[in-house]
């Protein structure tokens, strides 16, 4: 009788044999978490941690100088509150600086 696989290798009807990213064998893993078609490590889901706070981190540190250009205009909002500036004026100005604030940083493709 054939060895009947599903498309991720599992054993028809059984549990997988090893994880599909890295190869390693059941029994060389601590943990071995298997979808309907694949199987992944512990191994393997602690190094997609590393890279994915690794691109948290990058996308922060390209936050920071925005956030840093920033502070002086956040600053000075209680300054000219009481200056008397008028209040809808303040408004406008904490909506801008929240949605600059969120924006994505300027695209540098094409830029030479």
């Amino acid at each position: 009788m054939a060895d009947t696989r599903t498309p991720g290798g599992h054993p028809a009807g059984g549990s997988p044999r090893a994880c599909n990213f890295c190869g390693k064998p059941r029994s060389a893993v601590a943990c071995l978490v298997s979808g309907p078609t694949v199987a992944i490590c512990d191994e393997c889901v602690g190094l997609c941690n590393d890279i994915i706070a690794e691109e948290i981190d990058r996308e922060d540190q390209r936050a920071a100088p925005k956030a840093r250009a920033l502070a002086p205009l956040r600053q000075a909002l209680p300054v000219l509150e009481s200056l008397g500036v008028p209040a809808g004026l303040l408004a406008e100005l904490r909506d801008t600086l929240s949605a600059v604030e969120q924006s994505e940083p300027p695209s540098t493709a094409g830029a030479s």
